[in-house]
């Protein structure tokens, strides 16, 4: 909707408050209990890490393919980040997770990269296991979905906490923003005051940030909200037409969702299977003027893990996954010309093998 219809259906005044109408209205589509619209998904999530008191001396485990405010988050609570292997899917490895909880570990940030799922039914019985506490980096995955016990559940809503990022590149934006949900009244109650300016009457004395998101920009979300499940819908049409027409090229295989788990289509990403072809590829791509995307984190992983070492193993794994991969747009801005010169560029490449 137009933002500018929205604010006249409204009237800006005093007495509209869009930063409540757009927490009701996600807290509905989420079917969560307490929603807090903040400034940004970093901000989110280092609130997430207060909230749960996460102290010094702490370890929470987490994703290779961070952006770095996941680790950020970590860091800034004087707590120390461990890095898990990732499985071929891209999500951890919850076995070499359950490898690194020691005494230390407080918990796990499962970051659900690109729309994707981790595997939360088995991150929950570690959860359960060892006494943790899961939060969801879910700033990618807004409208993803998983079944656990039979029943489906927005990513997000799942573990203690989950973070959003309504960022201009995300499903739907606030142009700058960020969301933090949760289910347990206790951490709503710490979450709401820092978001907020504080509690100056509780027990625990808390000074808050004032990181509330500001009205004009949950009036944008309010209207973009609206055209969430239309958005998800246009980017799986995109998604689905990539999978049909590239399906039968045996040098790709496209990651796709199991069936438990409905991605919100943020991109699609597959590996070549020749090293070969993918710079071929890449560089045909690059040339017709179409963006495609290339995971990076592995050689920085030494540079931006606080420079500690980063273990042998695990940088190897995540090069290893790093190294065949391409991601593709399904944004509603790439037209359907768009689409079908990139798969005239795949079936060019094929056409020469």
């Amino acid at each position: 909707m137009n933002v500018v219809l929205l604010l006249n259906r409204y009237r800006v005044n005093k007495d509209v408050n869009f930063r409540n109408k757009f927490e009701d209205e996600l807290a509905k589509y989420l079917n969560v209990k307490h929603v807090f619209a903040c400034t940004n998904g970093t901000n989110g999530l280092h609130i997430a890490m207060l909230a749960l008191e996460v102290k010094t001396g702490d370890e929470i485990i987490t994703h290779p393919l961070y952006n770095i405010a996941t680790i950020s988050s970590i860091l800034k609570c004087g707590a120390r980040p461990v890095l898990a292997k990732i499985k071929e899917d891209g999500a951890m490895d919850v076995d070499d997770v359950e490898k690194k909880i020691n005494s230390n570990t407080r918990g796990i940030i499962a970051a659900h990269i690109r729309g994707s799922n981790e595997n939360l039914a088995a991150l929950q019985k570690l959860k359960k296991k060892h006494g943790l506490f899961i939060v969801e980096d879910a700033c990618q995955a807004l409208g993803s979905e998983i079944r656990i016990r039979n029943e489906w559940k927005k990513i997000g809503t799942i573990g203690d906490i989950g973070v959003f990022s309504f960022a201009l590149q995300k499903l739907i934006t606030t142009i700058e923003g960020g969301l933090i949900v949760t289910n347990n009244n206790k951490l709503a109650f710490r979450i709401n005051a820092f978001v907020g300016q504080g509690n100056y009457e509780s027990e625990n004395f808390i000074l808050g940030f004032n990181s509330r998101m500001d009205h004009l920009h949950a009036a944008i979300g309010l209207g973009n909200l609206e055209s969430i499940n239309f958005l998800i819908s246009e980017r799986k049409k995109r998604w689905l037409k990539y999978y049909d027409s590239l399906k039968d090229y045996t040098w790709l295989r496209i990651l796709k969702p199991d069936e438990d788990q409905v991605t919100n289509y943020m991109s699609l990403i597959m590996s070549v299977a020749c090293e070969k072809i993918r710079p071929r590829l890449t560089k045909l791509l690059l040339s017709k003027g179409h963006v495609v995307g290339f995971y990076t984190k592995g050689d920085e992983l030494d540079r931006k893990f606080v420079n500690r070492s980063v273990d042998h193993e695990l940088k190897e794994c995540v090069l290893n996954f790093e190294k065949d991969k391409i991601e593709l747009p399904t944004h509603h801005e790439v037209s359907e010309s768009d689409i079908n010169n990139i798969i005239k560029c795949f079936k060019c490449v094929n056409d020469n093998l």
